[in-house]
């Protein structure tokens, strides 16, 4: 029996999130999920099939924690003075 994969657990095997897979849901990104009870649920094989018809050599998204990371402010280093030398 294959194992059915639900929206929350999806999201996270991709890392994105839960919103990204609503959107990918609407345009057909996505393959049709079962619907059991008014949940979308995938299974593990089609999903599997999917992301091997992904097309390779695409550079990798970046992980959540990157992109909150851009998000930051940059850190300014902060410059200490710079001790006399002989030539001053």
């Amino acid at each position: 029996m294959d194992i059915l994969i639900n929206r929350p657990k999806l999201a996270d095997t991709l890392d994105v999130s839960k919103s990204t897979i609503a959107r990918w849901m609407r345009n057909g990104t996505l393959p049709t999920p079962i619907l059991l009870d008014g949940r979308a649920y995938w299974t593990e094989t089609d999903i599997r099939e999917w992301l091997g018809s992904l097309p390779r050599g695409q550079p990798q998204k970046p992980g959540r924690a990157e992109r909150r990371a851009r998000h930051l402010a940059p850190v300014t280093p902060i410059r200490t003075p710079r001790e006399p030398t002989d030539e001053d």
